[in-house]
């Protein structure tokens, strides 16, 4: 029979070794790894099996700081989750990124071709020096999996996951005696009536906002020490990204080795430059990432492609000029250079919770989050150093805008960033600065766990979607093993 439960009557009759809340790639991943060690799981999804304004009004959200996208539009709240709106890149962290965490990479690389399985991924991650002292050449593997269209039919069939949707997460009870257990949760079953469901193991894998979100609500209703003196919401942190240079080639070039320039350009079009370990130590700064940007060639040119050429010719005084009459936008002229950097951790960059209340009572975000010095000298001095060996190996020129050097890419109106929400529930060993042990646990609570971005520490500028799916899977191994 479809194990899609459309009646709580016959979900309640069960019970369950493990409850996950969220069905996108953390949830989905972790109940297929369950699956497989024949425990019976139970996802609970707020959002519905199709997306729906009624369901994204309640991921509506407060910015406190720099500009950004509006909660309702970064995330998505169905079944499969944000992977509906993914790109699909894939990119390998680096090691020395791994510092401090609990856990190696090599616990997790462990899990990354059942991973790859599950994201349909093909291939290897390369990385090497090839034309650039202090920066890697790294490729990306490329996924086109929605969770949600790739594994409902599986989701429904499954001997032992159930599933439940329409059903968000109202609060999690803790035991009246014993706030370290987890006894129940309350949810809003169907968006009909409220139910509680009595919990062996929960996982939280609702996203790396959500996450924060649910647990501080329910800190709060506990009117205990349950989750009291962890630094739930804090270290919040984005990939800042956006347009930061523009660049151009010399047909004539020498010392590299291309034979073309058309070689040349292919390679700059294809490839991601990430700062070298060794670089990134001298220097001081985090983890960036270049990508160059080739603008089509125009056949029909219109009069504002013209005035581009214009501005091109006579920079300073032209792009001076334009940039004030189309809202203080940086103008790029043979192609331009996006960055994209990896944010410190910093406690101030912050997942709370707002005085207004969406329409279940959960009060809603209030996400503080601001770019700091540190993503602006990173930029700067990647930028500055690829410009001197561009000079020196005689490929061209970059020009690096304004906003790097007065840090003003925040005040811009295109928002500097992309949906990479991670940190709120860090992993570590250290209750004070960390949420949960190397094993995905909340430090203070025994059968509660979390899954997701929300739990990385630091990680690169790459793309959290594969990480997620491994950490899921390497969970998953650890409470089949351990917890029934």
């Amino acid at each position: 029979r479809l194990m899609l439960l459309k009646d709580f009557k016959e979900a309640s009759e069960f019970i369950y070794d493990f409850v996950i809340i969220g069905a996108g790639p953390a949830g989905i991943s972790l109940a297929l790894q369950l699956e497989k060690k024949d425990k019976k799981v139970l996802i609970i999804e707020a959002g519905g099996e199709e997306i729906s304004e009624k369901s994204q009004n309640l991921f509506k959200g407060k910015i406190v700081g720099d500009n950004y996208f509006p909660l309702d539009i970064a995330r998505l709240r169905y079944l499969g989750g944000s992977s509906g709106h993914w790109g699909g890149n894939c990119f390998d962290i680096e090691d020395f990124n791994f510092a401090n965490w609990p856990i190696s990479k090599n616990d997790l690389l462990t899990f990354q071709t059942s991973a790859k399985k599950i994201l349909n991924l093909e291939g290897s991650f390369d990385r090497e020096k090839k034309l650039f002292q202090n920066f890697e050449d790294i490729n990306s593997l490329k996924s086109y999996v929605r969770f949600g269209d790739k594994y409902n039919d599986h989701l429904k069939k499954s001997k032992k996951i159930f599933l439940l949707v329409d059903s968000p997460l109202l609060s999690i009870i803790p035991q009246k005696n014993n706030p370290r257990k987890v006894d129940k949760i309350k949810i809003l079953h169907a968006n009909k009536s409220i139910k509680n469901i009595k919990i062996k193991n929960l996982i939280l894998a609702s996203g790396g906002i959500e996450n924060s979100r649910l647990l501080l609500w329910s800190k709060i209703l506990a009117k205990n020490s349950f989750l009291q003196g962890l630094p739930i919401g804090n270290y919040w942190r984005e990939h800042p990204t956006g347009n930061v240079a523009q660049y151009v080639l010399n047909k004539n070039f020498k010392n590299t080795p291309f034979k073309s320039f058309e070689l040349l350009q292919n390679y700059l079009d294809k490839t991601h430059l990430v700062t070298s370990y060794d670089f990134i130590k001298k220097e001081n700064i985090t983890t960036t990432r270049l990508i160059f940007n080739t603008y089509p060639k125009m056949k029909n040119k219109t009069f504002k492609h013209y005035v581009k050429d214009i501005v091109c010719v006579a920079p300073n005084f032209g792009k001076k000029i334009v940039e004030s009459l189309i809202d203080d936008q940086p103008v790029h002229c043979h192609g331009y250079i996006t960055a994209s950097g990896e944010q410190s951790l910093d406690f101030n960059n912050r997942v709370t919770l707002d005085t207004s209340k969406d329409s279940l009572g959960i009060p809603k975000v209030k996400l503080e989050w601001r770019i700091k010095e540190d993503i602006y000298n990173s930029f700067k001095v990647s930028l500055e150093n690829l410009g001197r060996e561009f000079i020196e190996k005689d490929i061209g020129r970059i020009g690096i805008d304004r906003q790097v050097y007065d840090n003003s890419f925040n005040k811009l109106d295109s928002v500097f960033g992309n949906y990479h929400h991670m940190g709120g529930t860090v992993i570590g060993d250290n209750p004070n600065t960390s949420v949960v042990d190397k094993n995905l646990k909340v430090h203070t609570v025994d059968n509660l766990f979390i899954s997701g971005s929300s739990v990385f520490s630091k990680s690169g500028t790459a793309n959290p979607t594969l990480y997620i799916v491994m950490l899921s899977l390497r969970l998953g191994n650890y409470l089949a093993k351990n917890r029934v």
